[in-house]
């Protein structure tokens, strides 16, 4: 039942962007069920149409709202590729126990990301913080630059024997 219900959420969810974005003139994101190809793993996924002018996209188009279920688990991630590794990781019973919030991000991963999208993030940062093409490329040489230095770094909140407890982690290259 749980199923059924964030599966009719995560649709209005998008139903309700699709007419923003009608009302902006925007295309709409099409969803589309994800179905089981034998590992287990089925949902749905919302992707825009292909781009196909030649100035850089728009950063929406480098996502696909992805929300799938598998071996007992659901989760919503960023695109289907995302969504489909954490399940694989389920699969492969490479999981960690947390009793709380955490959030980890691993510095060269991250680093690389932002290479691989760094267009896109920069059109976005020009547009959202009004800076000029040379100082968003800037900043994100310098964050790629930051990353690379930093292996891992974590930040745990929860509750232990009645008491909060934070807990931030570091780890250097």
């Amino acid at each position: 039942k749980a199923e059924a219900v964030l599966t009719r959420t995560a649709q209005v969810i998008l139903l309700i962007g699709n007419t923003e974005r009608a009302q902006r003139h925007e295309v709409p994101f099409a969803v589309r069920p994800v179905r089981d190809e034998g590992d287990g793993v089925h949902g749905i996924t919302a992707r825009l149409p292909e781009w196909r002018r030649a100035d850089a996209p728009p950063t929406e188009y480098g996502i696909e709202p992805t929300l799938l279920f598998g071996h007992g688990h659901v989760v919503l991630a960023t695109t289907q590729v995302a969504a489909r590794a954490m399940l694989a990781q389920v699969a492969a019973h490479k999981t960690a126990v947390v009793h709380g919030d955490l959030v980890e991000l691993r510095g060269p991963a991250l680093a690389k990301a932002i290479a691989q999208s760094l267009r896109p993030l920069v059109l976005a940062r020009m547009l959202d913080e009004g800076q000029s093409e040379r100082d968003a490329e800037s900043f994100y040489a310098v964050l790629g630059g930051l990353l690379r230095t930093v292996r891992s770094a974590s930040l745990e909140v929860g509750v232990r024997d009645q008491a909060a407890l934070v807990v931030l982690r570091m780890v250097r290259q």
